[in-house]
C-alpha cells in the first residue's frame, strides 16, 4: 500500500521536530529514514503510523486519508498495521507466545488459528519451543524477535519499524 505525506509538521513548544515533510513511499518497498540523533526520525515514524497526529499536513494510506479519521475509524485502520519498536513494548505478565497472540486476540481471531500462527511465527524468528517462556527469562535479542513476531502476527498491510533490529546481531538481523 502506497503511503503519501503532504506537508507534515509537528512542533513541541519551540522544537520543530518535523517541518514541511512531503514524500511518497511506493507499495511493496522498504523505505528507510536516516539521520542524526534528534533529527525527528522517530517523530516522523509516529506521524506516519498515526501514533501521533500532525499539527499540519496530510497522511494517506493508498487513496485514503488517515490523519483526520475518528477515533473508532483510526482503531480499525491500525489493525492493518504492524509496529516494531526499539524498546520491545512487550507485556511482562505474558509469555512469549501470549505476547505474539495479543494482536490476534484483539482482532478476535479463532483460538485454533491463533495457536497455529503463533507456532509459525516462533519458528520464523528461530524461537520454536520458547513460547511458554516468561518475558523476563529472554535475552534482549530474543525479546526483539518476539516483538517482530508480534508485529507480523496479523499479516499487516504496512509494517513500521523504529530501529527494530538494534538489539540483534548482524546474522540474526
Amino acid at each position: 500500500m502506497e503511503i503519501k505525506l503532504k506537508n507534515l509538521r509537528r512542533v513541541y513548544g519551540d522544537l520543530h521536530a518535523v517541518e514541511d515533510v512531503s514524500l511518497n513511499i511506493p507499495s511493496n518497498t522498504v523505505y528507510g529514514i536516516i539521520g542524526r540523533s534528534g533529527a525527528g526520525k522517530s517523530t516522523l515514524v509516529r506521524l506516519i503510523s498515526m501514533l501521533e497526529k500532525p499539527d499540519q499536513g496530510e497522511v494517506y494510506y493508498g487513496d485514503k486519508r488517515v490523519d483526520n479519521l475518528s477515533k473508532a475509524e483510526l482503531i480499525q485502520e491500525r489493525r492493518k498495521i504492524g509496529m516494531i519498536f526499539q524498546n520491545f513494548n512487550l507485556f511482562s505478565s505474558r509469555t512469549a507466545a501470549e505476547n505474539i497472540a495479543y494482536p490476534m486476540e484483539i482482532c478476535k481471531m479463532d483460538k485454533v488459528a491463533i495457536k497455529k500462527r503463533v507456532e509459525e511465527l516462533l519458528e520464523l524468528v528461530d524461537l520454536s519451543g520458547r513460547g511458554d517462556a516468561p518475558i523476563s527469562t529472554l535475552s534482549g535479542g530474543q525479546k526483539q524477535r518476539i516483538a517482530i513476531a508480534r508485529a507480523l502476527a496479523i499479516q499487516p498491510d504496512i509494517l513500521f519499524c523504529d530501529e527494530a533490529t538494534s538489539a540483534l546481531d548482524p546474522q540474526t538481523t
